[in-house]
């Protein structure tokens, strides 16, 4: 089984691949991202109508920035440039699929209009660096709590209240124990490929679960796991 955790992995695959879609190609994201992120980036004051996310309302400070944590070399972050731009920021911990995007980018569109950042999101000091301004909080406990919880807890310190975290997975109970700095909003199967591709031999559905997750006014403060 390799090791996803692996920077050594991926640079090693990334020599070989010039595109890895890890759960699909980014179409399959789109039309649930184009929705979802609509209200809250272009979102009039006067009406919800179009948003099927509980109490969401305006916010002239909300963030306009998208961050694609772990982008690879994926294709859903030239989608994402076809409809918002200079908004895109992606984030990578292996810096060859960072230039893979961005000179797929030029490539496509002719300019570079998103970011790319080399961070590792487990990394609590790569994450720190990230952060503006000199209040920032202390390191956290390095007792072992699950990489799930360790980038929800990284990415609040990036995120004001009311930020919102749209993630794939191919489990339905990804987030059960995400901890109180995220609560889940709403969650969407996605229908994943089968991978069959032999004519006239059943294959099952199979779904992804796409969540919604919004930021709450939870603040970041050291603690300590026991």
């Amino acid at each position: 089984m390799p090791d996803y955790s692996s920077l050594t992995y991926w640079q090693s695959r990334f020599e070989k691949e010039t595109c890895f879609e890890w759960l699909g190609p980014g179409d399959i994201m789109m039309p649930h991202l184009a929705r979802i992120l609509e209200p809250v980036l272009n979102c009039d004051e006067n009406d919800y109508s179009s948003s099927k996310l509980p109490e969401q309302r305006c916010n002239e400070s909300f963030p306009t920035n998208i961050f694609h944590i772990g982008s690879g070399a994926s294709q859903l972050s030239l989608d994402l440039r076809s409809l918002y731009s200079t908004r895109v920021v992606n984030i990578d911990f292996e810096q060859s699929c960072l230039a893979q995007l961005r000179q797929s980018e030029l490539a496509k569109y002719g300019d570079v209009k998103m970011e790319y950042k080399q961070i590792d999101m487990l990394n609590w000091e790569q994450v720190e660096s990230q952060l503006a301004g000199e209040a920032r909080p202390s390191p956290f406990s390095q007792s072992p709590i699950s990489p799930v919880r360790v980038l929800a807890l990284h990415l609040a310190a990036l995120s004001l209240p009311g930020s919102i975290w749209i993630a794939l997975s191919y489990s339905a109970s990804r987030f059960d124990d995400i901890g109180e700095f995220w609560n889940v909003e709403m969650t969407e199967k996605v229908a994943a490929e089968s991978g069959q591709t032999k004519e006239g031999v059943y294959a099952p559905e199979v779904w992804h679960t796409l969540y919604v997750l919004r930021r709450t006014n939870h603040p970041v403060r050291p603690f300590v796991c026991d």
